[in-house]
């Protein structure tokens, strides 16, 4: 599939809800060139201690990454919550591409034989950076 142009992935993660210093959270977003940043704050909000990096991966591991994304099904699969309450806690991971026609939104929790796929392309995601992404 050839990603279209304007396409952008962003991938959101958290520690769960926790108090304000506990509290970590980072967001990727990364453009269909291999251009984007890494977001990394404490607490809630922009404003928290934190760091912000250039990403900078360049067309060809973009184009790389994108091609994984799509084997590992994260264009073809049709995302779902899982079924039943909530779940409560934890830490939570979003993964979106948008742009271009195309928009896929991953939620934090997926249904039961989504999770592998899910955590397949967040891998993926984090080592085409480099960086471990999710807050541990």
């Amino acid at each position: 599939m050839p990603v279209p142009p304007n396409a952008v992935l962003t991938l959101s993660a958290n520690n769960g809800s926790m108090p304000p210093r506990y509290h970590r959270w980072a967001r990727l977003t990364l453009d269909a060139r291999g251009e984007g940043t890494l977001e990394a704050r404490r607490g809630y909000g922009d404003d928290g201690d934190g760091t912000v990096a250039p990403i900078r991966l360049g067309l060809e591991a973009a184009a790389a990454l994108f091609s994984d994304l799509e084997a590992l099904g994260l264009f073809s699969t049709d995302w779902a919550e899982p079924e039943g309450p909530p779940r409560v806690g934890g830490p939570l991971t979003w993964l979106r591409v948008e742009g271009g026609g195309l928009e896929v939104a991953v939620p934090p929790h997926v249904a039961a034989g989504q999770r592998d796929a899910k955590d397949a392309a967040v891998a993926r995601v984090e080592a085409a950076v480099g960086r471990r992404v999710r807050p541990r």
